[in-house]
């Protein structure tokens, strides 16, 4: 990470080392973040959606939460981290990290937490979508449903081997399974199937990411004309599907381009991605 870093309130150099090989983040990854996106000088996107995702993720974790992380006061750091590393007022992708403090073993009774706000520059100033996007299905490991399943933690085996094996593939991206081999989410996204006027998502039960992104796309379909069922499809449907899109916070909603010799159109992906920037502007943070 280039440029300046928060960790516990301090701001420090993004390369300066903070953690002990006896810390729990290192031992085990014992924490959760969020992958938030400040878009130039129109301030942080979906912030308060963020927040109480967040906030949730910790009480299931049995964390302590901050008494003085209200939203604004979060913000604030939020806003001046991504001042900080911009580059040209360019959008900044900031990651919100949190662990636990504690003795190691997996049985400490701390509920305390350090925390870090990191970020980067990205290049330009809204959603973009590329225009060659290929998806593989990653069958090797399947993600199973449960309250855990849908937290974002640095305990990633399963998406750091889903993308591993899209690199291999020469694949932009990974599509994750259910046990039962249903299709759940992509490495690093959520997914939706686009057949005709009909929009189709994995549900929460079945143990995808609750994504800040889906759910803004799941309020917005009827707008653009779809409505929404949720259920998991067989990997086979894709070659059906008429569009197929993943979603999250940093690319808002990224069409895919083809899946083995199938091709995809991208008509409703260009309607709901501007419905998204719309949106996004709504729930701007100052």
């Amino acid at each position: 990470m280039a440029g300046k870093a928060l960790f516990n309130g301090t701001w420090i150099d993004a390369s300066e080392p903070v953690f002990r090989v006896t810390d729990r983040s290192v031992l085990y990854g014992d924490g959760v973040f969020e992958t938030i996106r400040s878009f130039g000088t129109e301030g942080i996107r979906f912030w308060e959606a963020h927040y109480f995702r967040l906030m949730a993720s910790m009480r299931l974790l049995r964390m302590r939460i901050p008494e003085a992380w209200s939203p604004e006061f979060l913000l604030n750091h939020l806003i001046e981290l991504a001042s900080t590393n911009s580059v040209n007022n360019s959008d900044v992708r900031i990651r919100f990290s949190v662990w636990r403090k504690g003795e190691p073993g997996y049985g400490t009774r701390s509920s305390e937490v350090d925390w870090s706000l990191t970020a980067n520059s990205l290049e330009g100033n809204h959603y973009t979508e590329l225009n060659d996007y290929s998806a593989v299905v990653f069958k090797e490991f399947t993600k199973a449903p449960g309250a855990l399943a849908g937290l974002k933690g640095p305990h990633s085996f399963l998406y750091t081997q889903s993308e591993r094996f899209a690199l291999e593939m020469g694949a932009s991206e990974s599509l994750v399974l259910t046990p039962d081999n249903r299709l759940l989410e992509g490495g690093k996204s959520n997914l939706f199937l686009v057949f005709g006027s009909e929009l189709v998502t994995a549900p929460l039960s079945a143990g995808c990411i609750r994504g800040i992104v889906r759910e803004q796309v799941l309020k917005q379909a009827a707008a653009l004309g779809l409505s929404v069922r949720e259920e998991t499809l067989s990997p086979f449907e894709l070659q059906r599907a008429n569009e197929v899109w993943l979603t999250n916070a940093i690319v808002g909603l990224q069409s895919i381009s083809h899946y083995k010799q199938t091709r995809f159109a991208n008509e409703h992906a260009n309607g709901m991605r501007s419905v998204l920037e719309d949106a996004s502007r709504e729930s701007s943070w100052l």
